[in-house]
C-alpha cells in the first residue's frame, strides 16, 4: 500500500475512449422538448435512444448499417445496456454522443461518452452489448463483415 502522494502511488488515468476505440464515430444533436421530464431535465431513458443513433454513426462508418445488419441473416439484440448519469441534460442543450468500439472479436462492445458541445463537459457515459444471433438457415457468416470494414484500420 502506498503511504504517500508521490506519482508512482497514483493510480493512471484512464485513458479516453478514442484511445481505448478500434474505431470511433460522434453525433451532435439538441435536446428536444419531448425528451424532457417534469423537472425539466431529459428523462434517463432517452440516454439509450442517443446512444444508439451514435452506434448507428460507428456502424455506417464500417458499412454495417441496419439493412445491411438485416441483409446478413444476423440479428443484433441487446444483452447487456448501461449508463451513467453525470451532470443533467436540458431542453435546448447542444451535446455530442461519442461512441467507441471497444470489442469485437467474440462480441460487440460499444462505449459512449455524452459532452455539452459548448464548452466539453461530460454529462454522461455508457456501454452496450449487442450479441450477434444465430444466421437463418439461407446465410452463413461470421464477424468477417466487421474485419472487412475494420481492415483498413488494423
Amino acid at each position: 500500500m502506498c503511504s504517500d502522494t508521490t506519482t508512482a502511488c497514483r493510480p493512471a488515468p484512464r485513458r479516453s475512449l478514442a484511445e481505448r476505440s478500434l474505431l470511433t464515430a460522434d453525433i451532435e444533436l439538441q435536446i428536444p422538448f419531448q425528451d424532457v421530464d417534469a423537472a425539466q431535465i431529459v428523462w434517463h431513458g432517452n440516454y439509450f435512444r442517443y446512444f444508439e443513433a451514435a452506434r448507428a454513426a460507428l456502424l455506417r462508418k464500417v458499412g454495417y448499417d441496419y439493412p445491411e445488419m438485416r441483409d446478413s441473416g444476423f440479428a443484433w439484440p441487446l444483452v447487456d445496456a448501461r449508463a451513467r448519469f453525470v451532470r443533467p441534460m436540458r431542453y435546448a442543450q447542444w451535446i455530442r454522443i461519442e461512441a467507441g468500439l471497444v470489442e469485437w472479436e467474440n462480441r460487440m462492445k460499444v462505449e459512449y461518452r455524452v459532452t455539452d458541445t459548448e464548452n466539453g463537459i461530460r454529462l454522461g457515459r455508457g456501454a452496450t452489448v449487442p450479441r450477434c444471433s444465430v444466421p437463418s438457415p439461407w446465410t452463413h457468416g461470421s464477424f468477417s463483415w466487421l474485419a472487412r470494414g475494420l481492415s483498413w484500420i488494423v
